[in-house]
């Protein structure tokens, strides 16, 4: 299943940076990696799979609270994850 979801530009800009587009096992992950996404006025809008989508919710869950441990120049880098694991729990009721 593939999922249409709008990241905060941020966190999916931090998220790519440091290869975390999908999982290691994931078997399309070059393809994955060279997709940046298309950009929009609220963010970049993906298309994820299962795989994608868990490993972003994973990310964004552990940088939302990014200030705590690594101090307060990260917080923007929070903030955008919070805004990300919102529209992932919003995406996710609206697929059920």
């Amino acid at each position: 299943m593939t999922r249409t979801l709008t990241v905060p530009a941020r966190f999916w800009q931090d998220h790519l940076e440091r290869a975390c587009r999908c999982g290691e096992s994931c078997p399309d992950k070059e393809a994955h990696e060279d997709d940046d996404g298309t950009r929009v006025s609220d963010g970049i809008r993906v298309t994820l799979n299962d795989e994608d989508f868990n490993e972003l919710l994973s990310d964004a869950l552990f940088y939302s609270d990014a200030v705590q441990m690594m101090g307060p120049e990260y917080i923007g880098l929070q903030s955008s994850a919070r805004a990300t694991v919102k529209r992932i729990q919003k995406a996710k009721e609206n697929s059920k």
